[in-house]
């Protein structure tokens, strides 16, 4: 599922171009490591032992984002981007297949998204890294443990 073609009209996966044919839904050994993937529901208990299984996590890069006052006086503004990541399990990611080495299981560069009921364990490295963060950090109800 390198290329889903989705459009920000689509309401789910079935409404991009990437998945027009049913039957014809490219996949890929690591389906969920593509970070183009939307909508992919990775579940259910490893199957695998060892780190050399994990798979690679997500990475957010280049966020899109919007000017918000700092203050009530608005005399300042930061940046705020239009993502978010809530309610999302992260679990047993850290290994990056292509370079044989292991990687955080969140990568977040530039404008981090919102964050709330994020889960990220067992990771093979870091569970969550900001690569030059543009914008504040905000995690709300979250649990990262257990990694590297």
């Amino acid at each position: 599922m390198p290329r889903p073609e989705c459009l920000s009209s689509a309401k789910s996966l079935w409404d991009c171009a990437g998945f027009a044919d049913a039957d014809k839904i490219p996949l890929s050994e690591n389906l969920c490591q593509g970070e183009d993937d939307i909508g992919i529901y990775c579940w259910g208990p490893p199957s695998f032992t060892g780190w050399a299984r994990h798979w690679k996590g997500l990475q957010i890069l280049s966020s899109p984002f919007k000017f918000v006052p700092s203050d009530p006086d608005m005399v300042s503004v930061h940046r705020e981007s239009f993502s978010r990541l809530e309610y999302v399990d992260i679990l047993y990611a850290g290994y990056n297949a292509e370079t044989k080495n292991t990687t955080s299981a969140l990568w977040i560069e530039g404008v981090p998204p919102i964050m709330n009921g994020l889960r990220v364990e067992r990771s093979a490295r870091d569970g969550v890294y900001f690569y030059e963060p543009s914008g504040p950090i905000l995690i709300a109800n979250s649990t990262i443990i257990n990694n590297r």
